[in-house]
């Protein structure tokens, strides 16, 4: 709870301090845009990082409160009352009808995101265990060869199981 605090409180300063830039006040339609979008993503962070509705509200309101806050730096009055409703007319419409649209979003996302980091992890997985075991298979001929039989792991003191095909000589396979 400390240490989510502190992360949030250093990024709402850093909201606010944006709010009174140039940029915002140029761009006061995109940056209400961008607050909406990350304000969305922080309450999402925040409900899977702190796990207890009663600790993420009052983390999510004081994300609220200042996201509203930040149209205090529009150019001019004019500005910061469109922005003021505009912001209003984005929030009645975000929970109406957007909510249910973010929660099936992220639902998907966390059940999909495990699955496409084990792929990824998978493809560029370490290739050192394949190479073993083409080594392993190319001594297993070689003593198949000399009339020998030796299974990965035999004799050796490793108790490892390995993919690889134990080849028998002609005079095993008789027998």
């Amino acid at each position: 709870m400390i240490f989510v605090s502190t992360f949030l409180s250093f990024l709402l300063l850093a909201i606010i301090q944006f709010s009174f830039s140039d940029l915002f006040g140029q761009r006061i339609w995109w940056s209400i845009a961008g607050l909406k979008v990350l304000g969305i993503m922080v309450d999402f962070s925040l409900e899977k990082t702190m796990e207890e509705a009663l600790l993420v509200g009052p983390l999510s309101m004081c994300v609220i409160v200042i996201l509203g806050l930040v149209t205090f730096g529009a150019d001019d009055f004019l500005d910061f009352l469109n922005a003021f409703f505009i912001e209003l007319g984005i929030m009645m419409f975000e929970r109406t009808y957007l909510a249910e649209v973010v929660g099936m979003f992220f639902d998907y996302v966390q059940e999909t995101l495990p699955k496409a980091l084990e792929a990824i992890q998978s493809w560029f997985g370490n290739d050192d265990d394949g190479i073993v075991d083409d080594a392993a298979a190319g001594a297993g001929r070689k003593e198949g060869e000399a009339g020998e039989t030796k299974k990965a792991g035999d004799g050796d003191g490793s108790e490892e199981s390995s993919n690889s095909e134990v080849f028998y000589s002609e005079e095993d396979s008789a027998n």
